[in-house]
């Protein structure tokens, strides 16, 4: 069942990765705030899978840094993995209501890649599930 836990919300991250790469890749004009929303969340929910990995209870909030310092106790956190988190925080709720966030085609290219850098860091994680 444990395993099976992680391996939904993993499953859920790659829907919202796959879906912020498709509507980058097919959308014009591109809803630039939404393909990063949907990188944070795909980032959001990978770091949940990494919770139920360990078997922490999963913290309840957007906040991406604050996810890795928790997750800090049961693995080490690479400076690579602490700003792709900090990078992509602020898309969880600025990027959902007007006004809140100005992004760029560069928000969007570097949101993408701080999400599959989350993205492979837990899949790495995981591949060997105990």
């Amino acid at each position: 069942m444990h395993e099976e836990n992680v391996f939904e919300w993993m499953k859920f991250a790659k829907m919202d990765l796959d879906t912020a790469i498709h509507i980058e890749a097919t959308m014009r004009p591109k809803p630039l705030e939404i393909i990063c929303y949907h990188c944070q969340q795909s980032a959001e929910k990978y770091l949940k899978a990494t919770f139920v990995y360990f078997q922490k209870p999963i913290e309840k909030t957007h906040d991406l840094t604050f996810l890795a310092e928790v997750l800090q106790d049961s693995i080490d956190v690479s400076d690579d993995i602490y700003r792709a988190c900090a990078a992509l925080t602020k898309y969880g709720v600025k990027a959902r209501y007007p006004f809140q966030l100005v992004t760029s085609q560069n928000d969007v290219s570097f949101a993408i890649a701080n999400a599959k850098r989350i993205q492979y860091w837990v899949e790495s994680l995981v591949k060997q599930f105990p």
